[in-house]
């Protein structure tokens, strides 16, 4: 195999040729330019252009003739493709293929030292002819192909010519019907000399059968194959998954044909064995590829094998030869001043000691580490210093977490979290937002039982070390029982999370939502003192921590446990006074269930009004008409079917109270409408 050369850089170096040779007219240079510049650039990493890498790493000659066949030359009566049909025939045996690549350097721009001698030769500069800089794309493109055809050993070059041969074989017919006049050999001159056709026994020692196998995988380039590789691993790592079975199917034509793989094969084959949960292979092929890089490399990639060694034990569950293979990973960093990759090992070694404290007790011990601020310090410092945005991102959410574990807050931090902002909504709650629309809100979703119950075993049994996801699905899990009734599991599953969770990393944010969750329970099963004391702990570590999103969720918690209790009115002032800000998070559901406790309390006050005697029940019940309709939107905005007909028959309700009962039997109409609409997208 060649390093560089194949034939269809053979093809566009012809096609250079002819751009140079002034009969490219400027309407279609533009094209041509663009044509060869698509096919020297690297492969694009754009997702739509992913199934046209094979186009991408070898123009054939069916993509040449698509490009060239529609544009006129400036010869009359001739395009581009014939043009380039005569000169890729002229080439017409291995010596004119060496005579081809030794005038390359002709087409470039001589070098200044060139210029020099050529003055002092008494030789007059060229002019009125086209040549290329040589540090432009093409220019670079031609220099490049001169040298690698100069370092081919005899056998390659042969290999070379053969293979174009075959490459231009499809045109011949197209070629000999343009150029009727002349000698046309279809193979090489030499035979044609000779009176020996491709069927001879000499033609047969040379060619083999050249017309019956046109396979053009075998003259694929190492340096093409790297470039295949390299967009290939790009690809899993940035969007998972497996190889494709095209792409198998490519490189094991590669690899029967006896090519010499780039040593990336192997951490390919690393990644798709990792990725189908075959522990084993994926272990001896890392193994593999860094053996061969660092043979090659010494130690600059010493610190990535076991960078990448820790990622894969961790994924595997051995998680203490992960934190040894990290922290030997760390040492090596500093050594080498590996800023990249001891950024991403610290990072690394944060996040998994929050997931696994137990695992991270003896690190933490040596001191090499640091504590938790100075670490989130030094991640913050170094991402800003080397630009790593995605890194600076995640270290800025770790460390508003860590500040609001430990009630203390900067300035900055303090006027991010002001009732005005919604900045803090953002940062602390951007993985529910990324759950709920991922997985289209299971509390709210119009799925049958049994669907939801599938979603969420196939969601658990991932088993993600991040505490964040296992937690949120968790709470999505028990609102789910709790719209269906199933209190006493769901109790169950809250306890069991708040045994489960580590006292090291209990996350504000968690210790919120569980204490609400378990209040909304007591308070479904009669037992609202109890939840009382929940839901004002939750309050108040809310209130302490600045964490508004969930002191909104606390307080509506509070409320509907107050309601249970009878306590109208101050259920109305407390929920009233916390709704512009409700409204301002965006949070529809929150916002629902607001509304519907201030229409729950305006009916209990006007029930007292009227039990007295008071006249002031129609205006409370219309308080009530005006909330239920605030509700109705919010679950509308959330597609909550449930929500929807709870607030039409609380309205048909009404509309009965007060008398108008036309309205109410619309509304009772309209009741069993969104039943139906329900049971239809089940």
């Amino acid at each position: 195999m060649s390093r560089f050369l194949t034939p269809s850089k053979v093809a566009l170096l012809c096609l250079i040729s002819i751009y140079t040779e002034g009969v490219i007219p400027n309407s279609s240079a533009v094209h041509v330019l663009s044509f060869l510049v698509a096919s020297l650039s690297p492969l694009d990493t754009d997702p739509s252009s992913s199934e046209n890498w094979k186009a991408q790493y070898s123009a054939s000659i069916t993509d040449l003739e698509g490009a060239l066949s529609t544009h006129s030359s400036s010869i009359p009566g001739r395009t581009i493709w014939d043009l380039f049909l005569k000169k890729v025939w002229s080439i017409d045996s291995c010596d004119a293929l060496e005579v081809f690549f030794s005038n390359l350097l002709d087409l470039l721009v001589k070098s200044r030292e060139e210029q020099i001698r050529d003055r002092d030769n008494g030789l007059a500069p060229e002019l009125g002819c086209m040549r290329l800089s040589r540090c432009s794309p093409l220019g670079a493109f031609v220099r490049r192909a001169q040298l690698e055809f100069t370092r081919l050993q005899f056998h390659d070059s042969v290999k070379l010519w053969k293979g174009f041969v075959k490459y231009r074989l499809p045109t011949y017919h197209a070629w000999a019907r343009r150029n009727p006049f002349g000698e046309q050999a279809m193979v090489d001159m030499n035979l044609l000399e000779l009176g020996l056709d491709t069927g001879s026994q000499l033609a047969q020692v040379a060619y083999g059968n050249i017309e019956d196998d046109l396979e053009e995988d075998n003259y694929v380039s190492t340096k093409d194959v790297e470039r295949l590789l390299e967009f290939q691993i790009g690809e899993l790592q940035r969007m998972g998954g497996r190889v494709p079975d095209g792409m198998k199917a490519c490189l094991e034509r590669i690899i029967t044909s006896g090519a010499t793989l780039p040593n990336l094969i192997h951490y390919l084959r690393f990644l798709d064995a990792w990725r189908a949960g075959d522990y084993p292979s994926s272990f001896d092929n890392l193994h593999r590829y860094f053996d061969y890089t660092m043979h090659s490399r010494d130690r600059s990639s010493y610190q990535y094998a076991l960078l990448n060694l820790a990622i894969l034990q961790a994924d595997f569950g051995c998680y203490g030869e992960a934190v040894s293979a990290m922290q030997e990973a760390v040492s090596i960093a500093r050594e080498s001043h590996d800023m990249n990759c001891l950024n991403f090992c610290m990072s690394w070694l944060y996040h998994f000691g929050k997931a696994f404290p137990e695992q991270m007790k003896d690190v933490q011990n040596t001191g090499m580490l640091g504590n938790e601020k100075e670490g989130l310090a030094f991640l913050k410092a170094k991402a800003k210093e080397t630009e790593m945005w995605s890194l600076l991102s995640t270290t800025l959410l770790s460390e508003a977490k860590f500040e609001l574990q430990n009630v203390r807050f900067y300035l900055h931090s303090s006027l991010s979290l002001t009732p005005q902002s919604s900045h803090n909504k953002v940062v602390l709650k951007k993985p529910r937002f990324q759950i709920n629309t991922g997985h289209s809100s299971l509390e709210c979703c119009s799925l049958d039982d049994k669907y939801i119950e599938y979603l969420l075993s196939q969601l658990q049994a991932i088993q993600l070390p991040d505490n964040d996801i296992t937690a949120l699905l968790g709470f999505l899990h028990v609102e789910h029982l709790i719209r269906q009734g199933n209190c006493t599991r769901a109790l169950e599953i809250v306890e069991r999370t708040a045994q489960t969770t580590h006292r090291d990393n209990f996350d504000i944010h968690c210790q919120v939502k569980l204490l609400c969750l378990k209040a909304c329970i007591l308070e479904k099963t009669s037992q609202p003192q109890r939840g009382f004391s929940l839901a004002m702990r939750a309050a108040n570590i809310a209130y302490r921590s600045r964490f508004l999103p969930g002191l909104w969720e606390a307080i509506c918690a509070l409320s509907g446990v107050l309601l249970s209790l009878r306590e109208f009115e101050a259920v109305v002032a407390m929920v009233e006074s916390i709704m512009p800000q409700i409204l301002e998070s965006s949070d529809c559901a929150l916002a629902a269930r607001a509304y519907s406790l201030l229409v729950d309390a305006n009916m209990g006050i006007a029930g007292k009004a009227r039990s007295r005697g008071s006249g002031q029940n129609v205006e409370f019940m219309n308080r009530a008409l005006e909330y239920l309709d605030c509700a109705y939107d919010q679950y509308e905005k959330i597609g909550d079917i449930k929500g929807q007909c709870e607030m039409v028959a609380k309205k048909a309700t009404v509309m009965h109270l007060t008398g108008d009962l036309v309205l109410a039997n619309d509304y009772a109409a309209k009741y069993l409408d969104l039943q139906r609409l329900g049971s239809t997208e089940r």
